[in-house]
């Protein structure tokens, strides 16, 4: 006997579209960029990073610092990152702005000494660390390391050159890493309160900056400045 089937086809499950989310906005500050409370809070931001760090660096701590409100802050600044970074390309403008005076000084290599061994020059430390974890920053900090090292060492190599010192008594990227290195050390130890030995490097660079200081030293004749690194004495051989 035959029996009836059901022919009716089993409904199918709804298709749902998948839901739309509208585009995420990015949130845009309304204040202007001279007024005055945007100043004071990069003002105050400035003065946080130098006094304590980037660790200190808040909305709240920023707005005490500026004795403003963190609402009004958010008013001028979409977020910190913006704030920070703003901070940041103030600062290499100010230090990019000095590298032409030092240069044309009378003594350029104790006014470069003098420019880095400034406490200004901490916030580049600063600016190092946070750079590790803010990629934008990390851009900003590699592009302005760049271009003020290239200037230094376009200066460094032509005062040596006018100098008649060559590459076997210094080079200029070496000149330029021990004073940077040296003032930013210094800088940082005494912070800790470390002050053991850095009267004795702060002399001995002088000295050293006054022998390269004397013009045309190999060329004349007079006693020219000492290797910075002399190469290690050759042993006698064993007879």
């Amino acid at each position: 006997m035959r029996q009836d089937t059901d022919t009716t086809a089993a409904p199918r499950p709804e298709r749902r579209l998948p839901e739309r989310r509208p585009p995420e906005r990015k949130q845009k500050r309304m204040g202007k960029d001279d007024a005055p409370a945007r100043e004071a809070f990069i003002a105050a931001a400035e003065n946080l990073l130098q006094r304590e760090g980037y660790a200190a660096l808040s909305a709240r701590r920023v707005a005490e610092e500026a004795g403003l409100t963190k609402q009004l802050l958010y008013y001028y600044f979409a977020n910190m990152d913006e704030l920070v970074s703003e901070m940041f390309n103030r600062t290499v403008q100010g230090f990019t702005d000095s590298l032409a005076a030092t240069f044309a000084a009378e003594d350029p290599l104790h006014a470069l000494w003098k420019l880095h061994s400034d406490t200004d020059s901490r916030l580049f430390t600063e600016y190092m660390a946070m750079a590790n974890r803010n990629e934008t920053l990390r851009a900003q900090v590699l592009k302005a390391h760049e271009q003020n090292t290239a200037k230094q060492i376009a200066a460094l190599t032509a005062l040596l050159h006018r100098r008649g010192i060559g590459p076997e008594i210094v080079t200029p990227e070496t000149l330029l890493f021990l004073i940077i290195s040296a003032a930013r050390n210094l800088i940082l130890e005494k912070e800790l309160g470390i002050h053991h030995g850095a009267g004795t490097l702060e002399i001995g660079l002088d000295r050293y900056f006054q022998l390269l200081a004397l013009p045309g030293a190999a060329a004349a004749g007079a006693p020219a400045a000492a290797p910075l690194f002399p190469p290690d004495p050759v042993e006698p051989d064993a007879c």
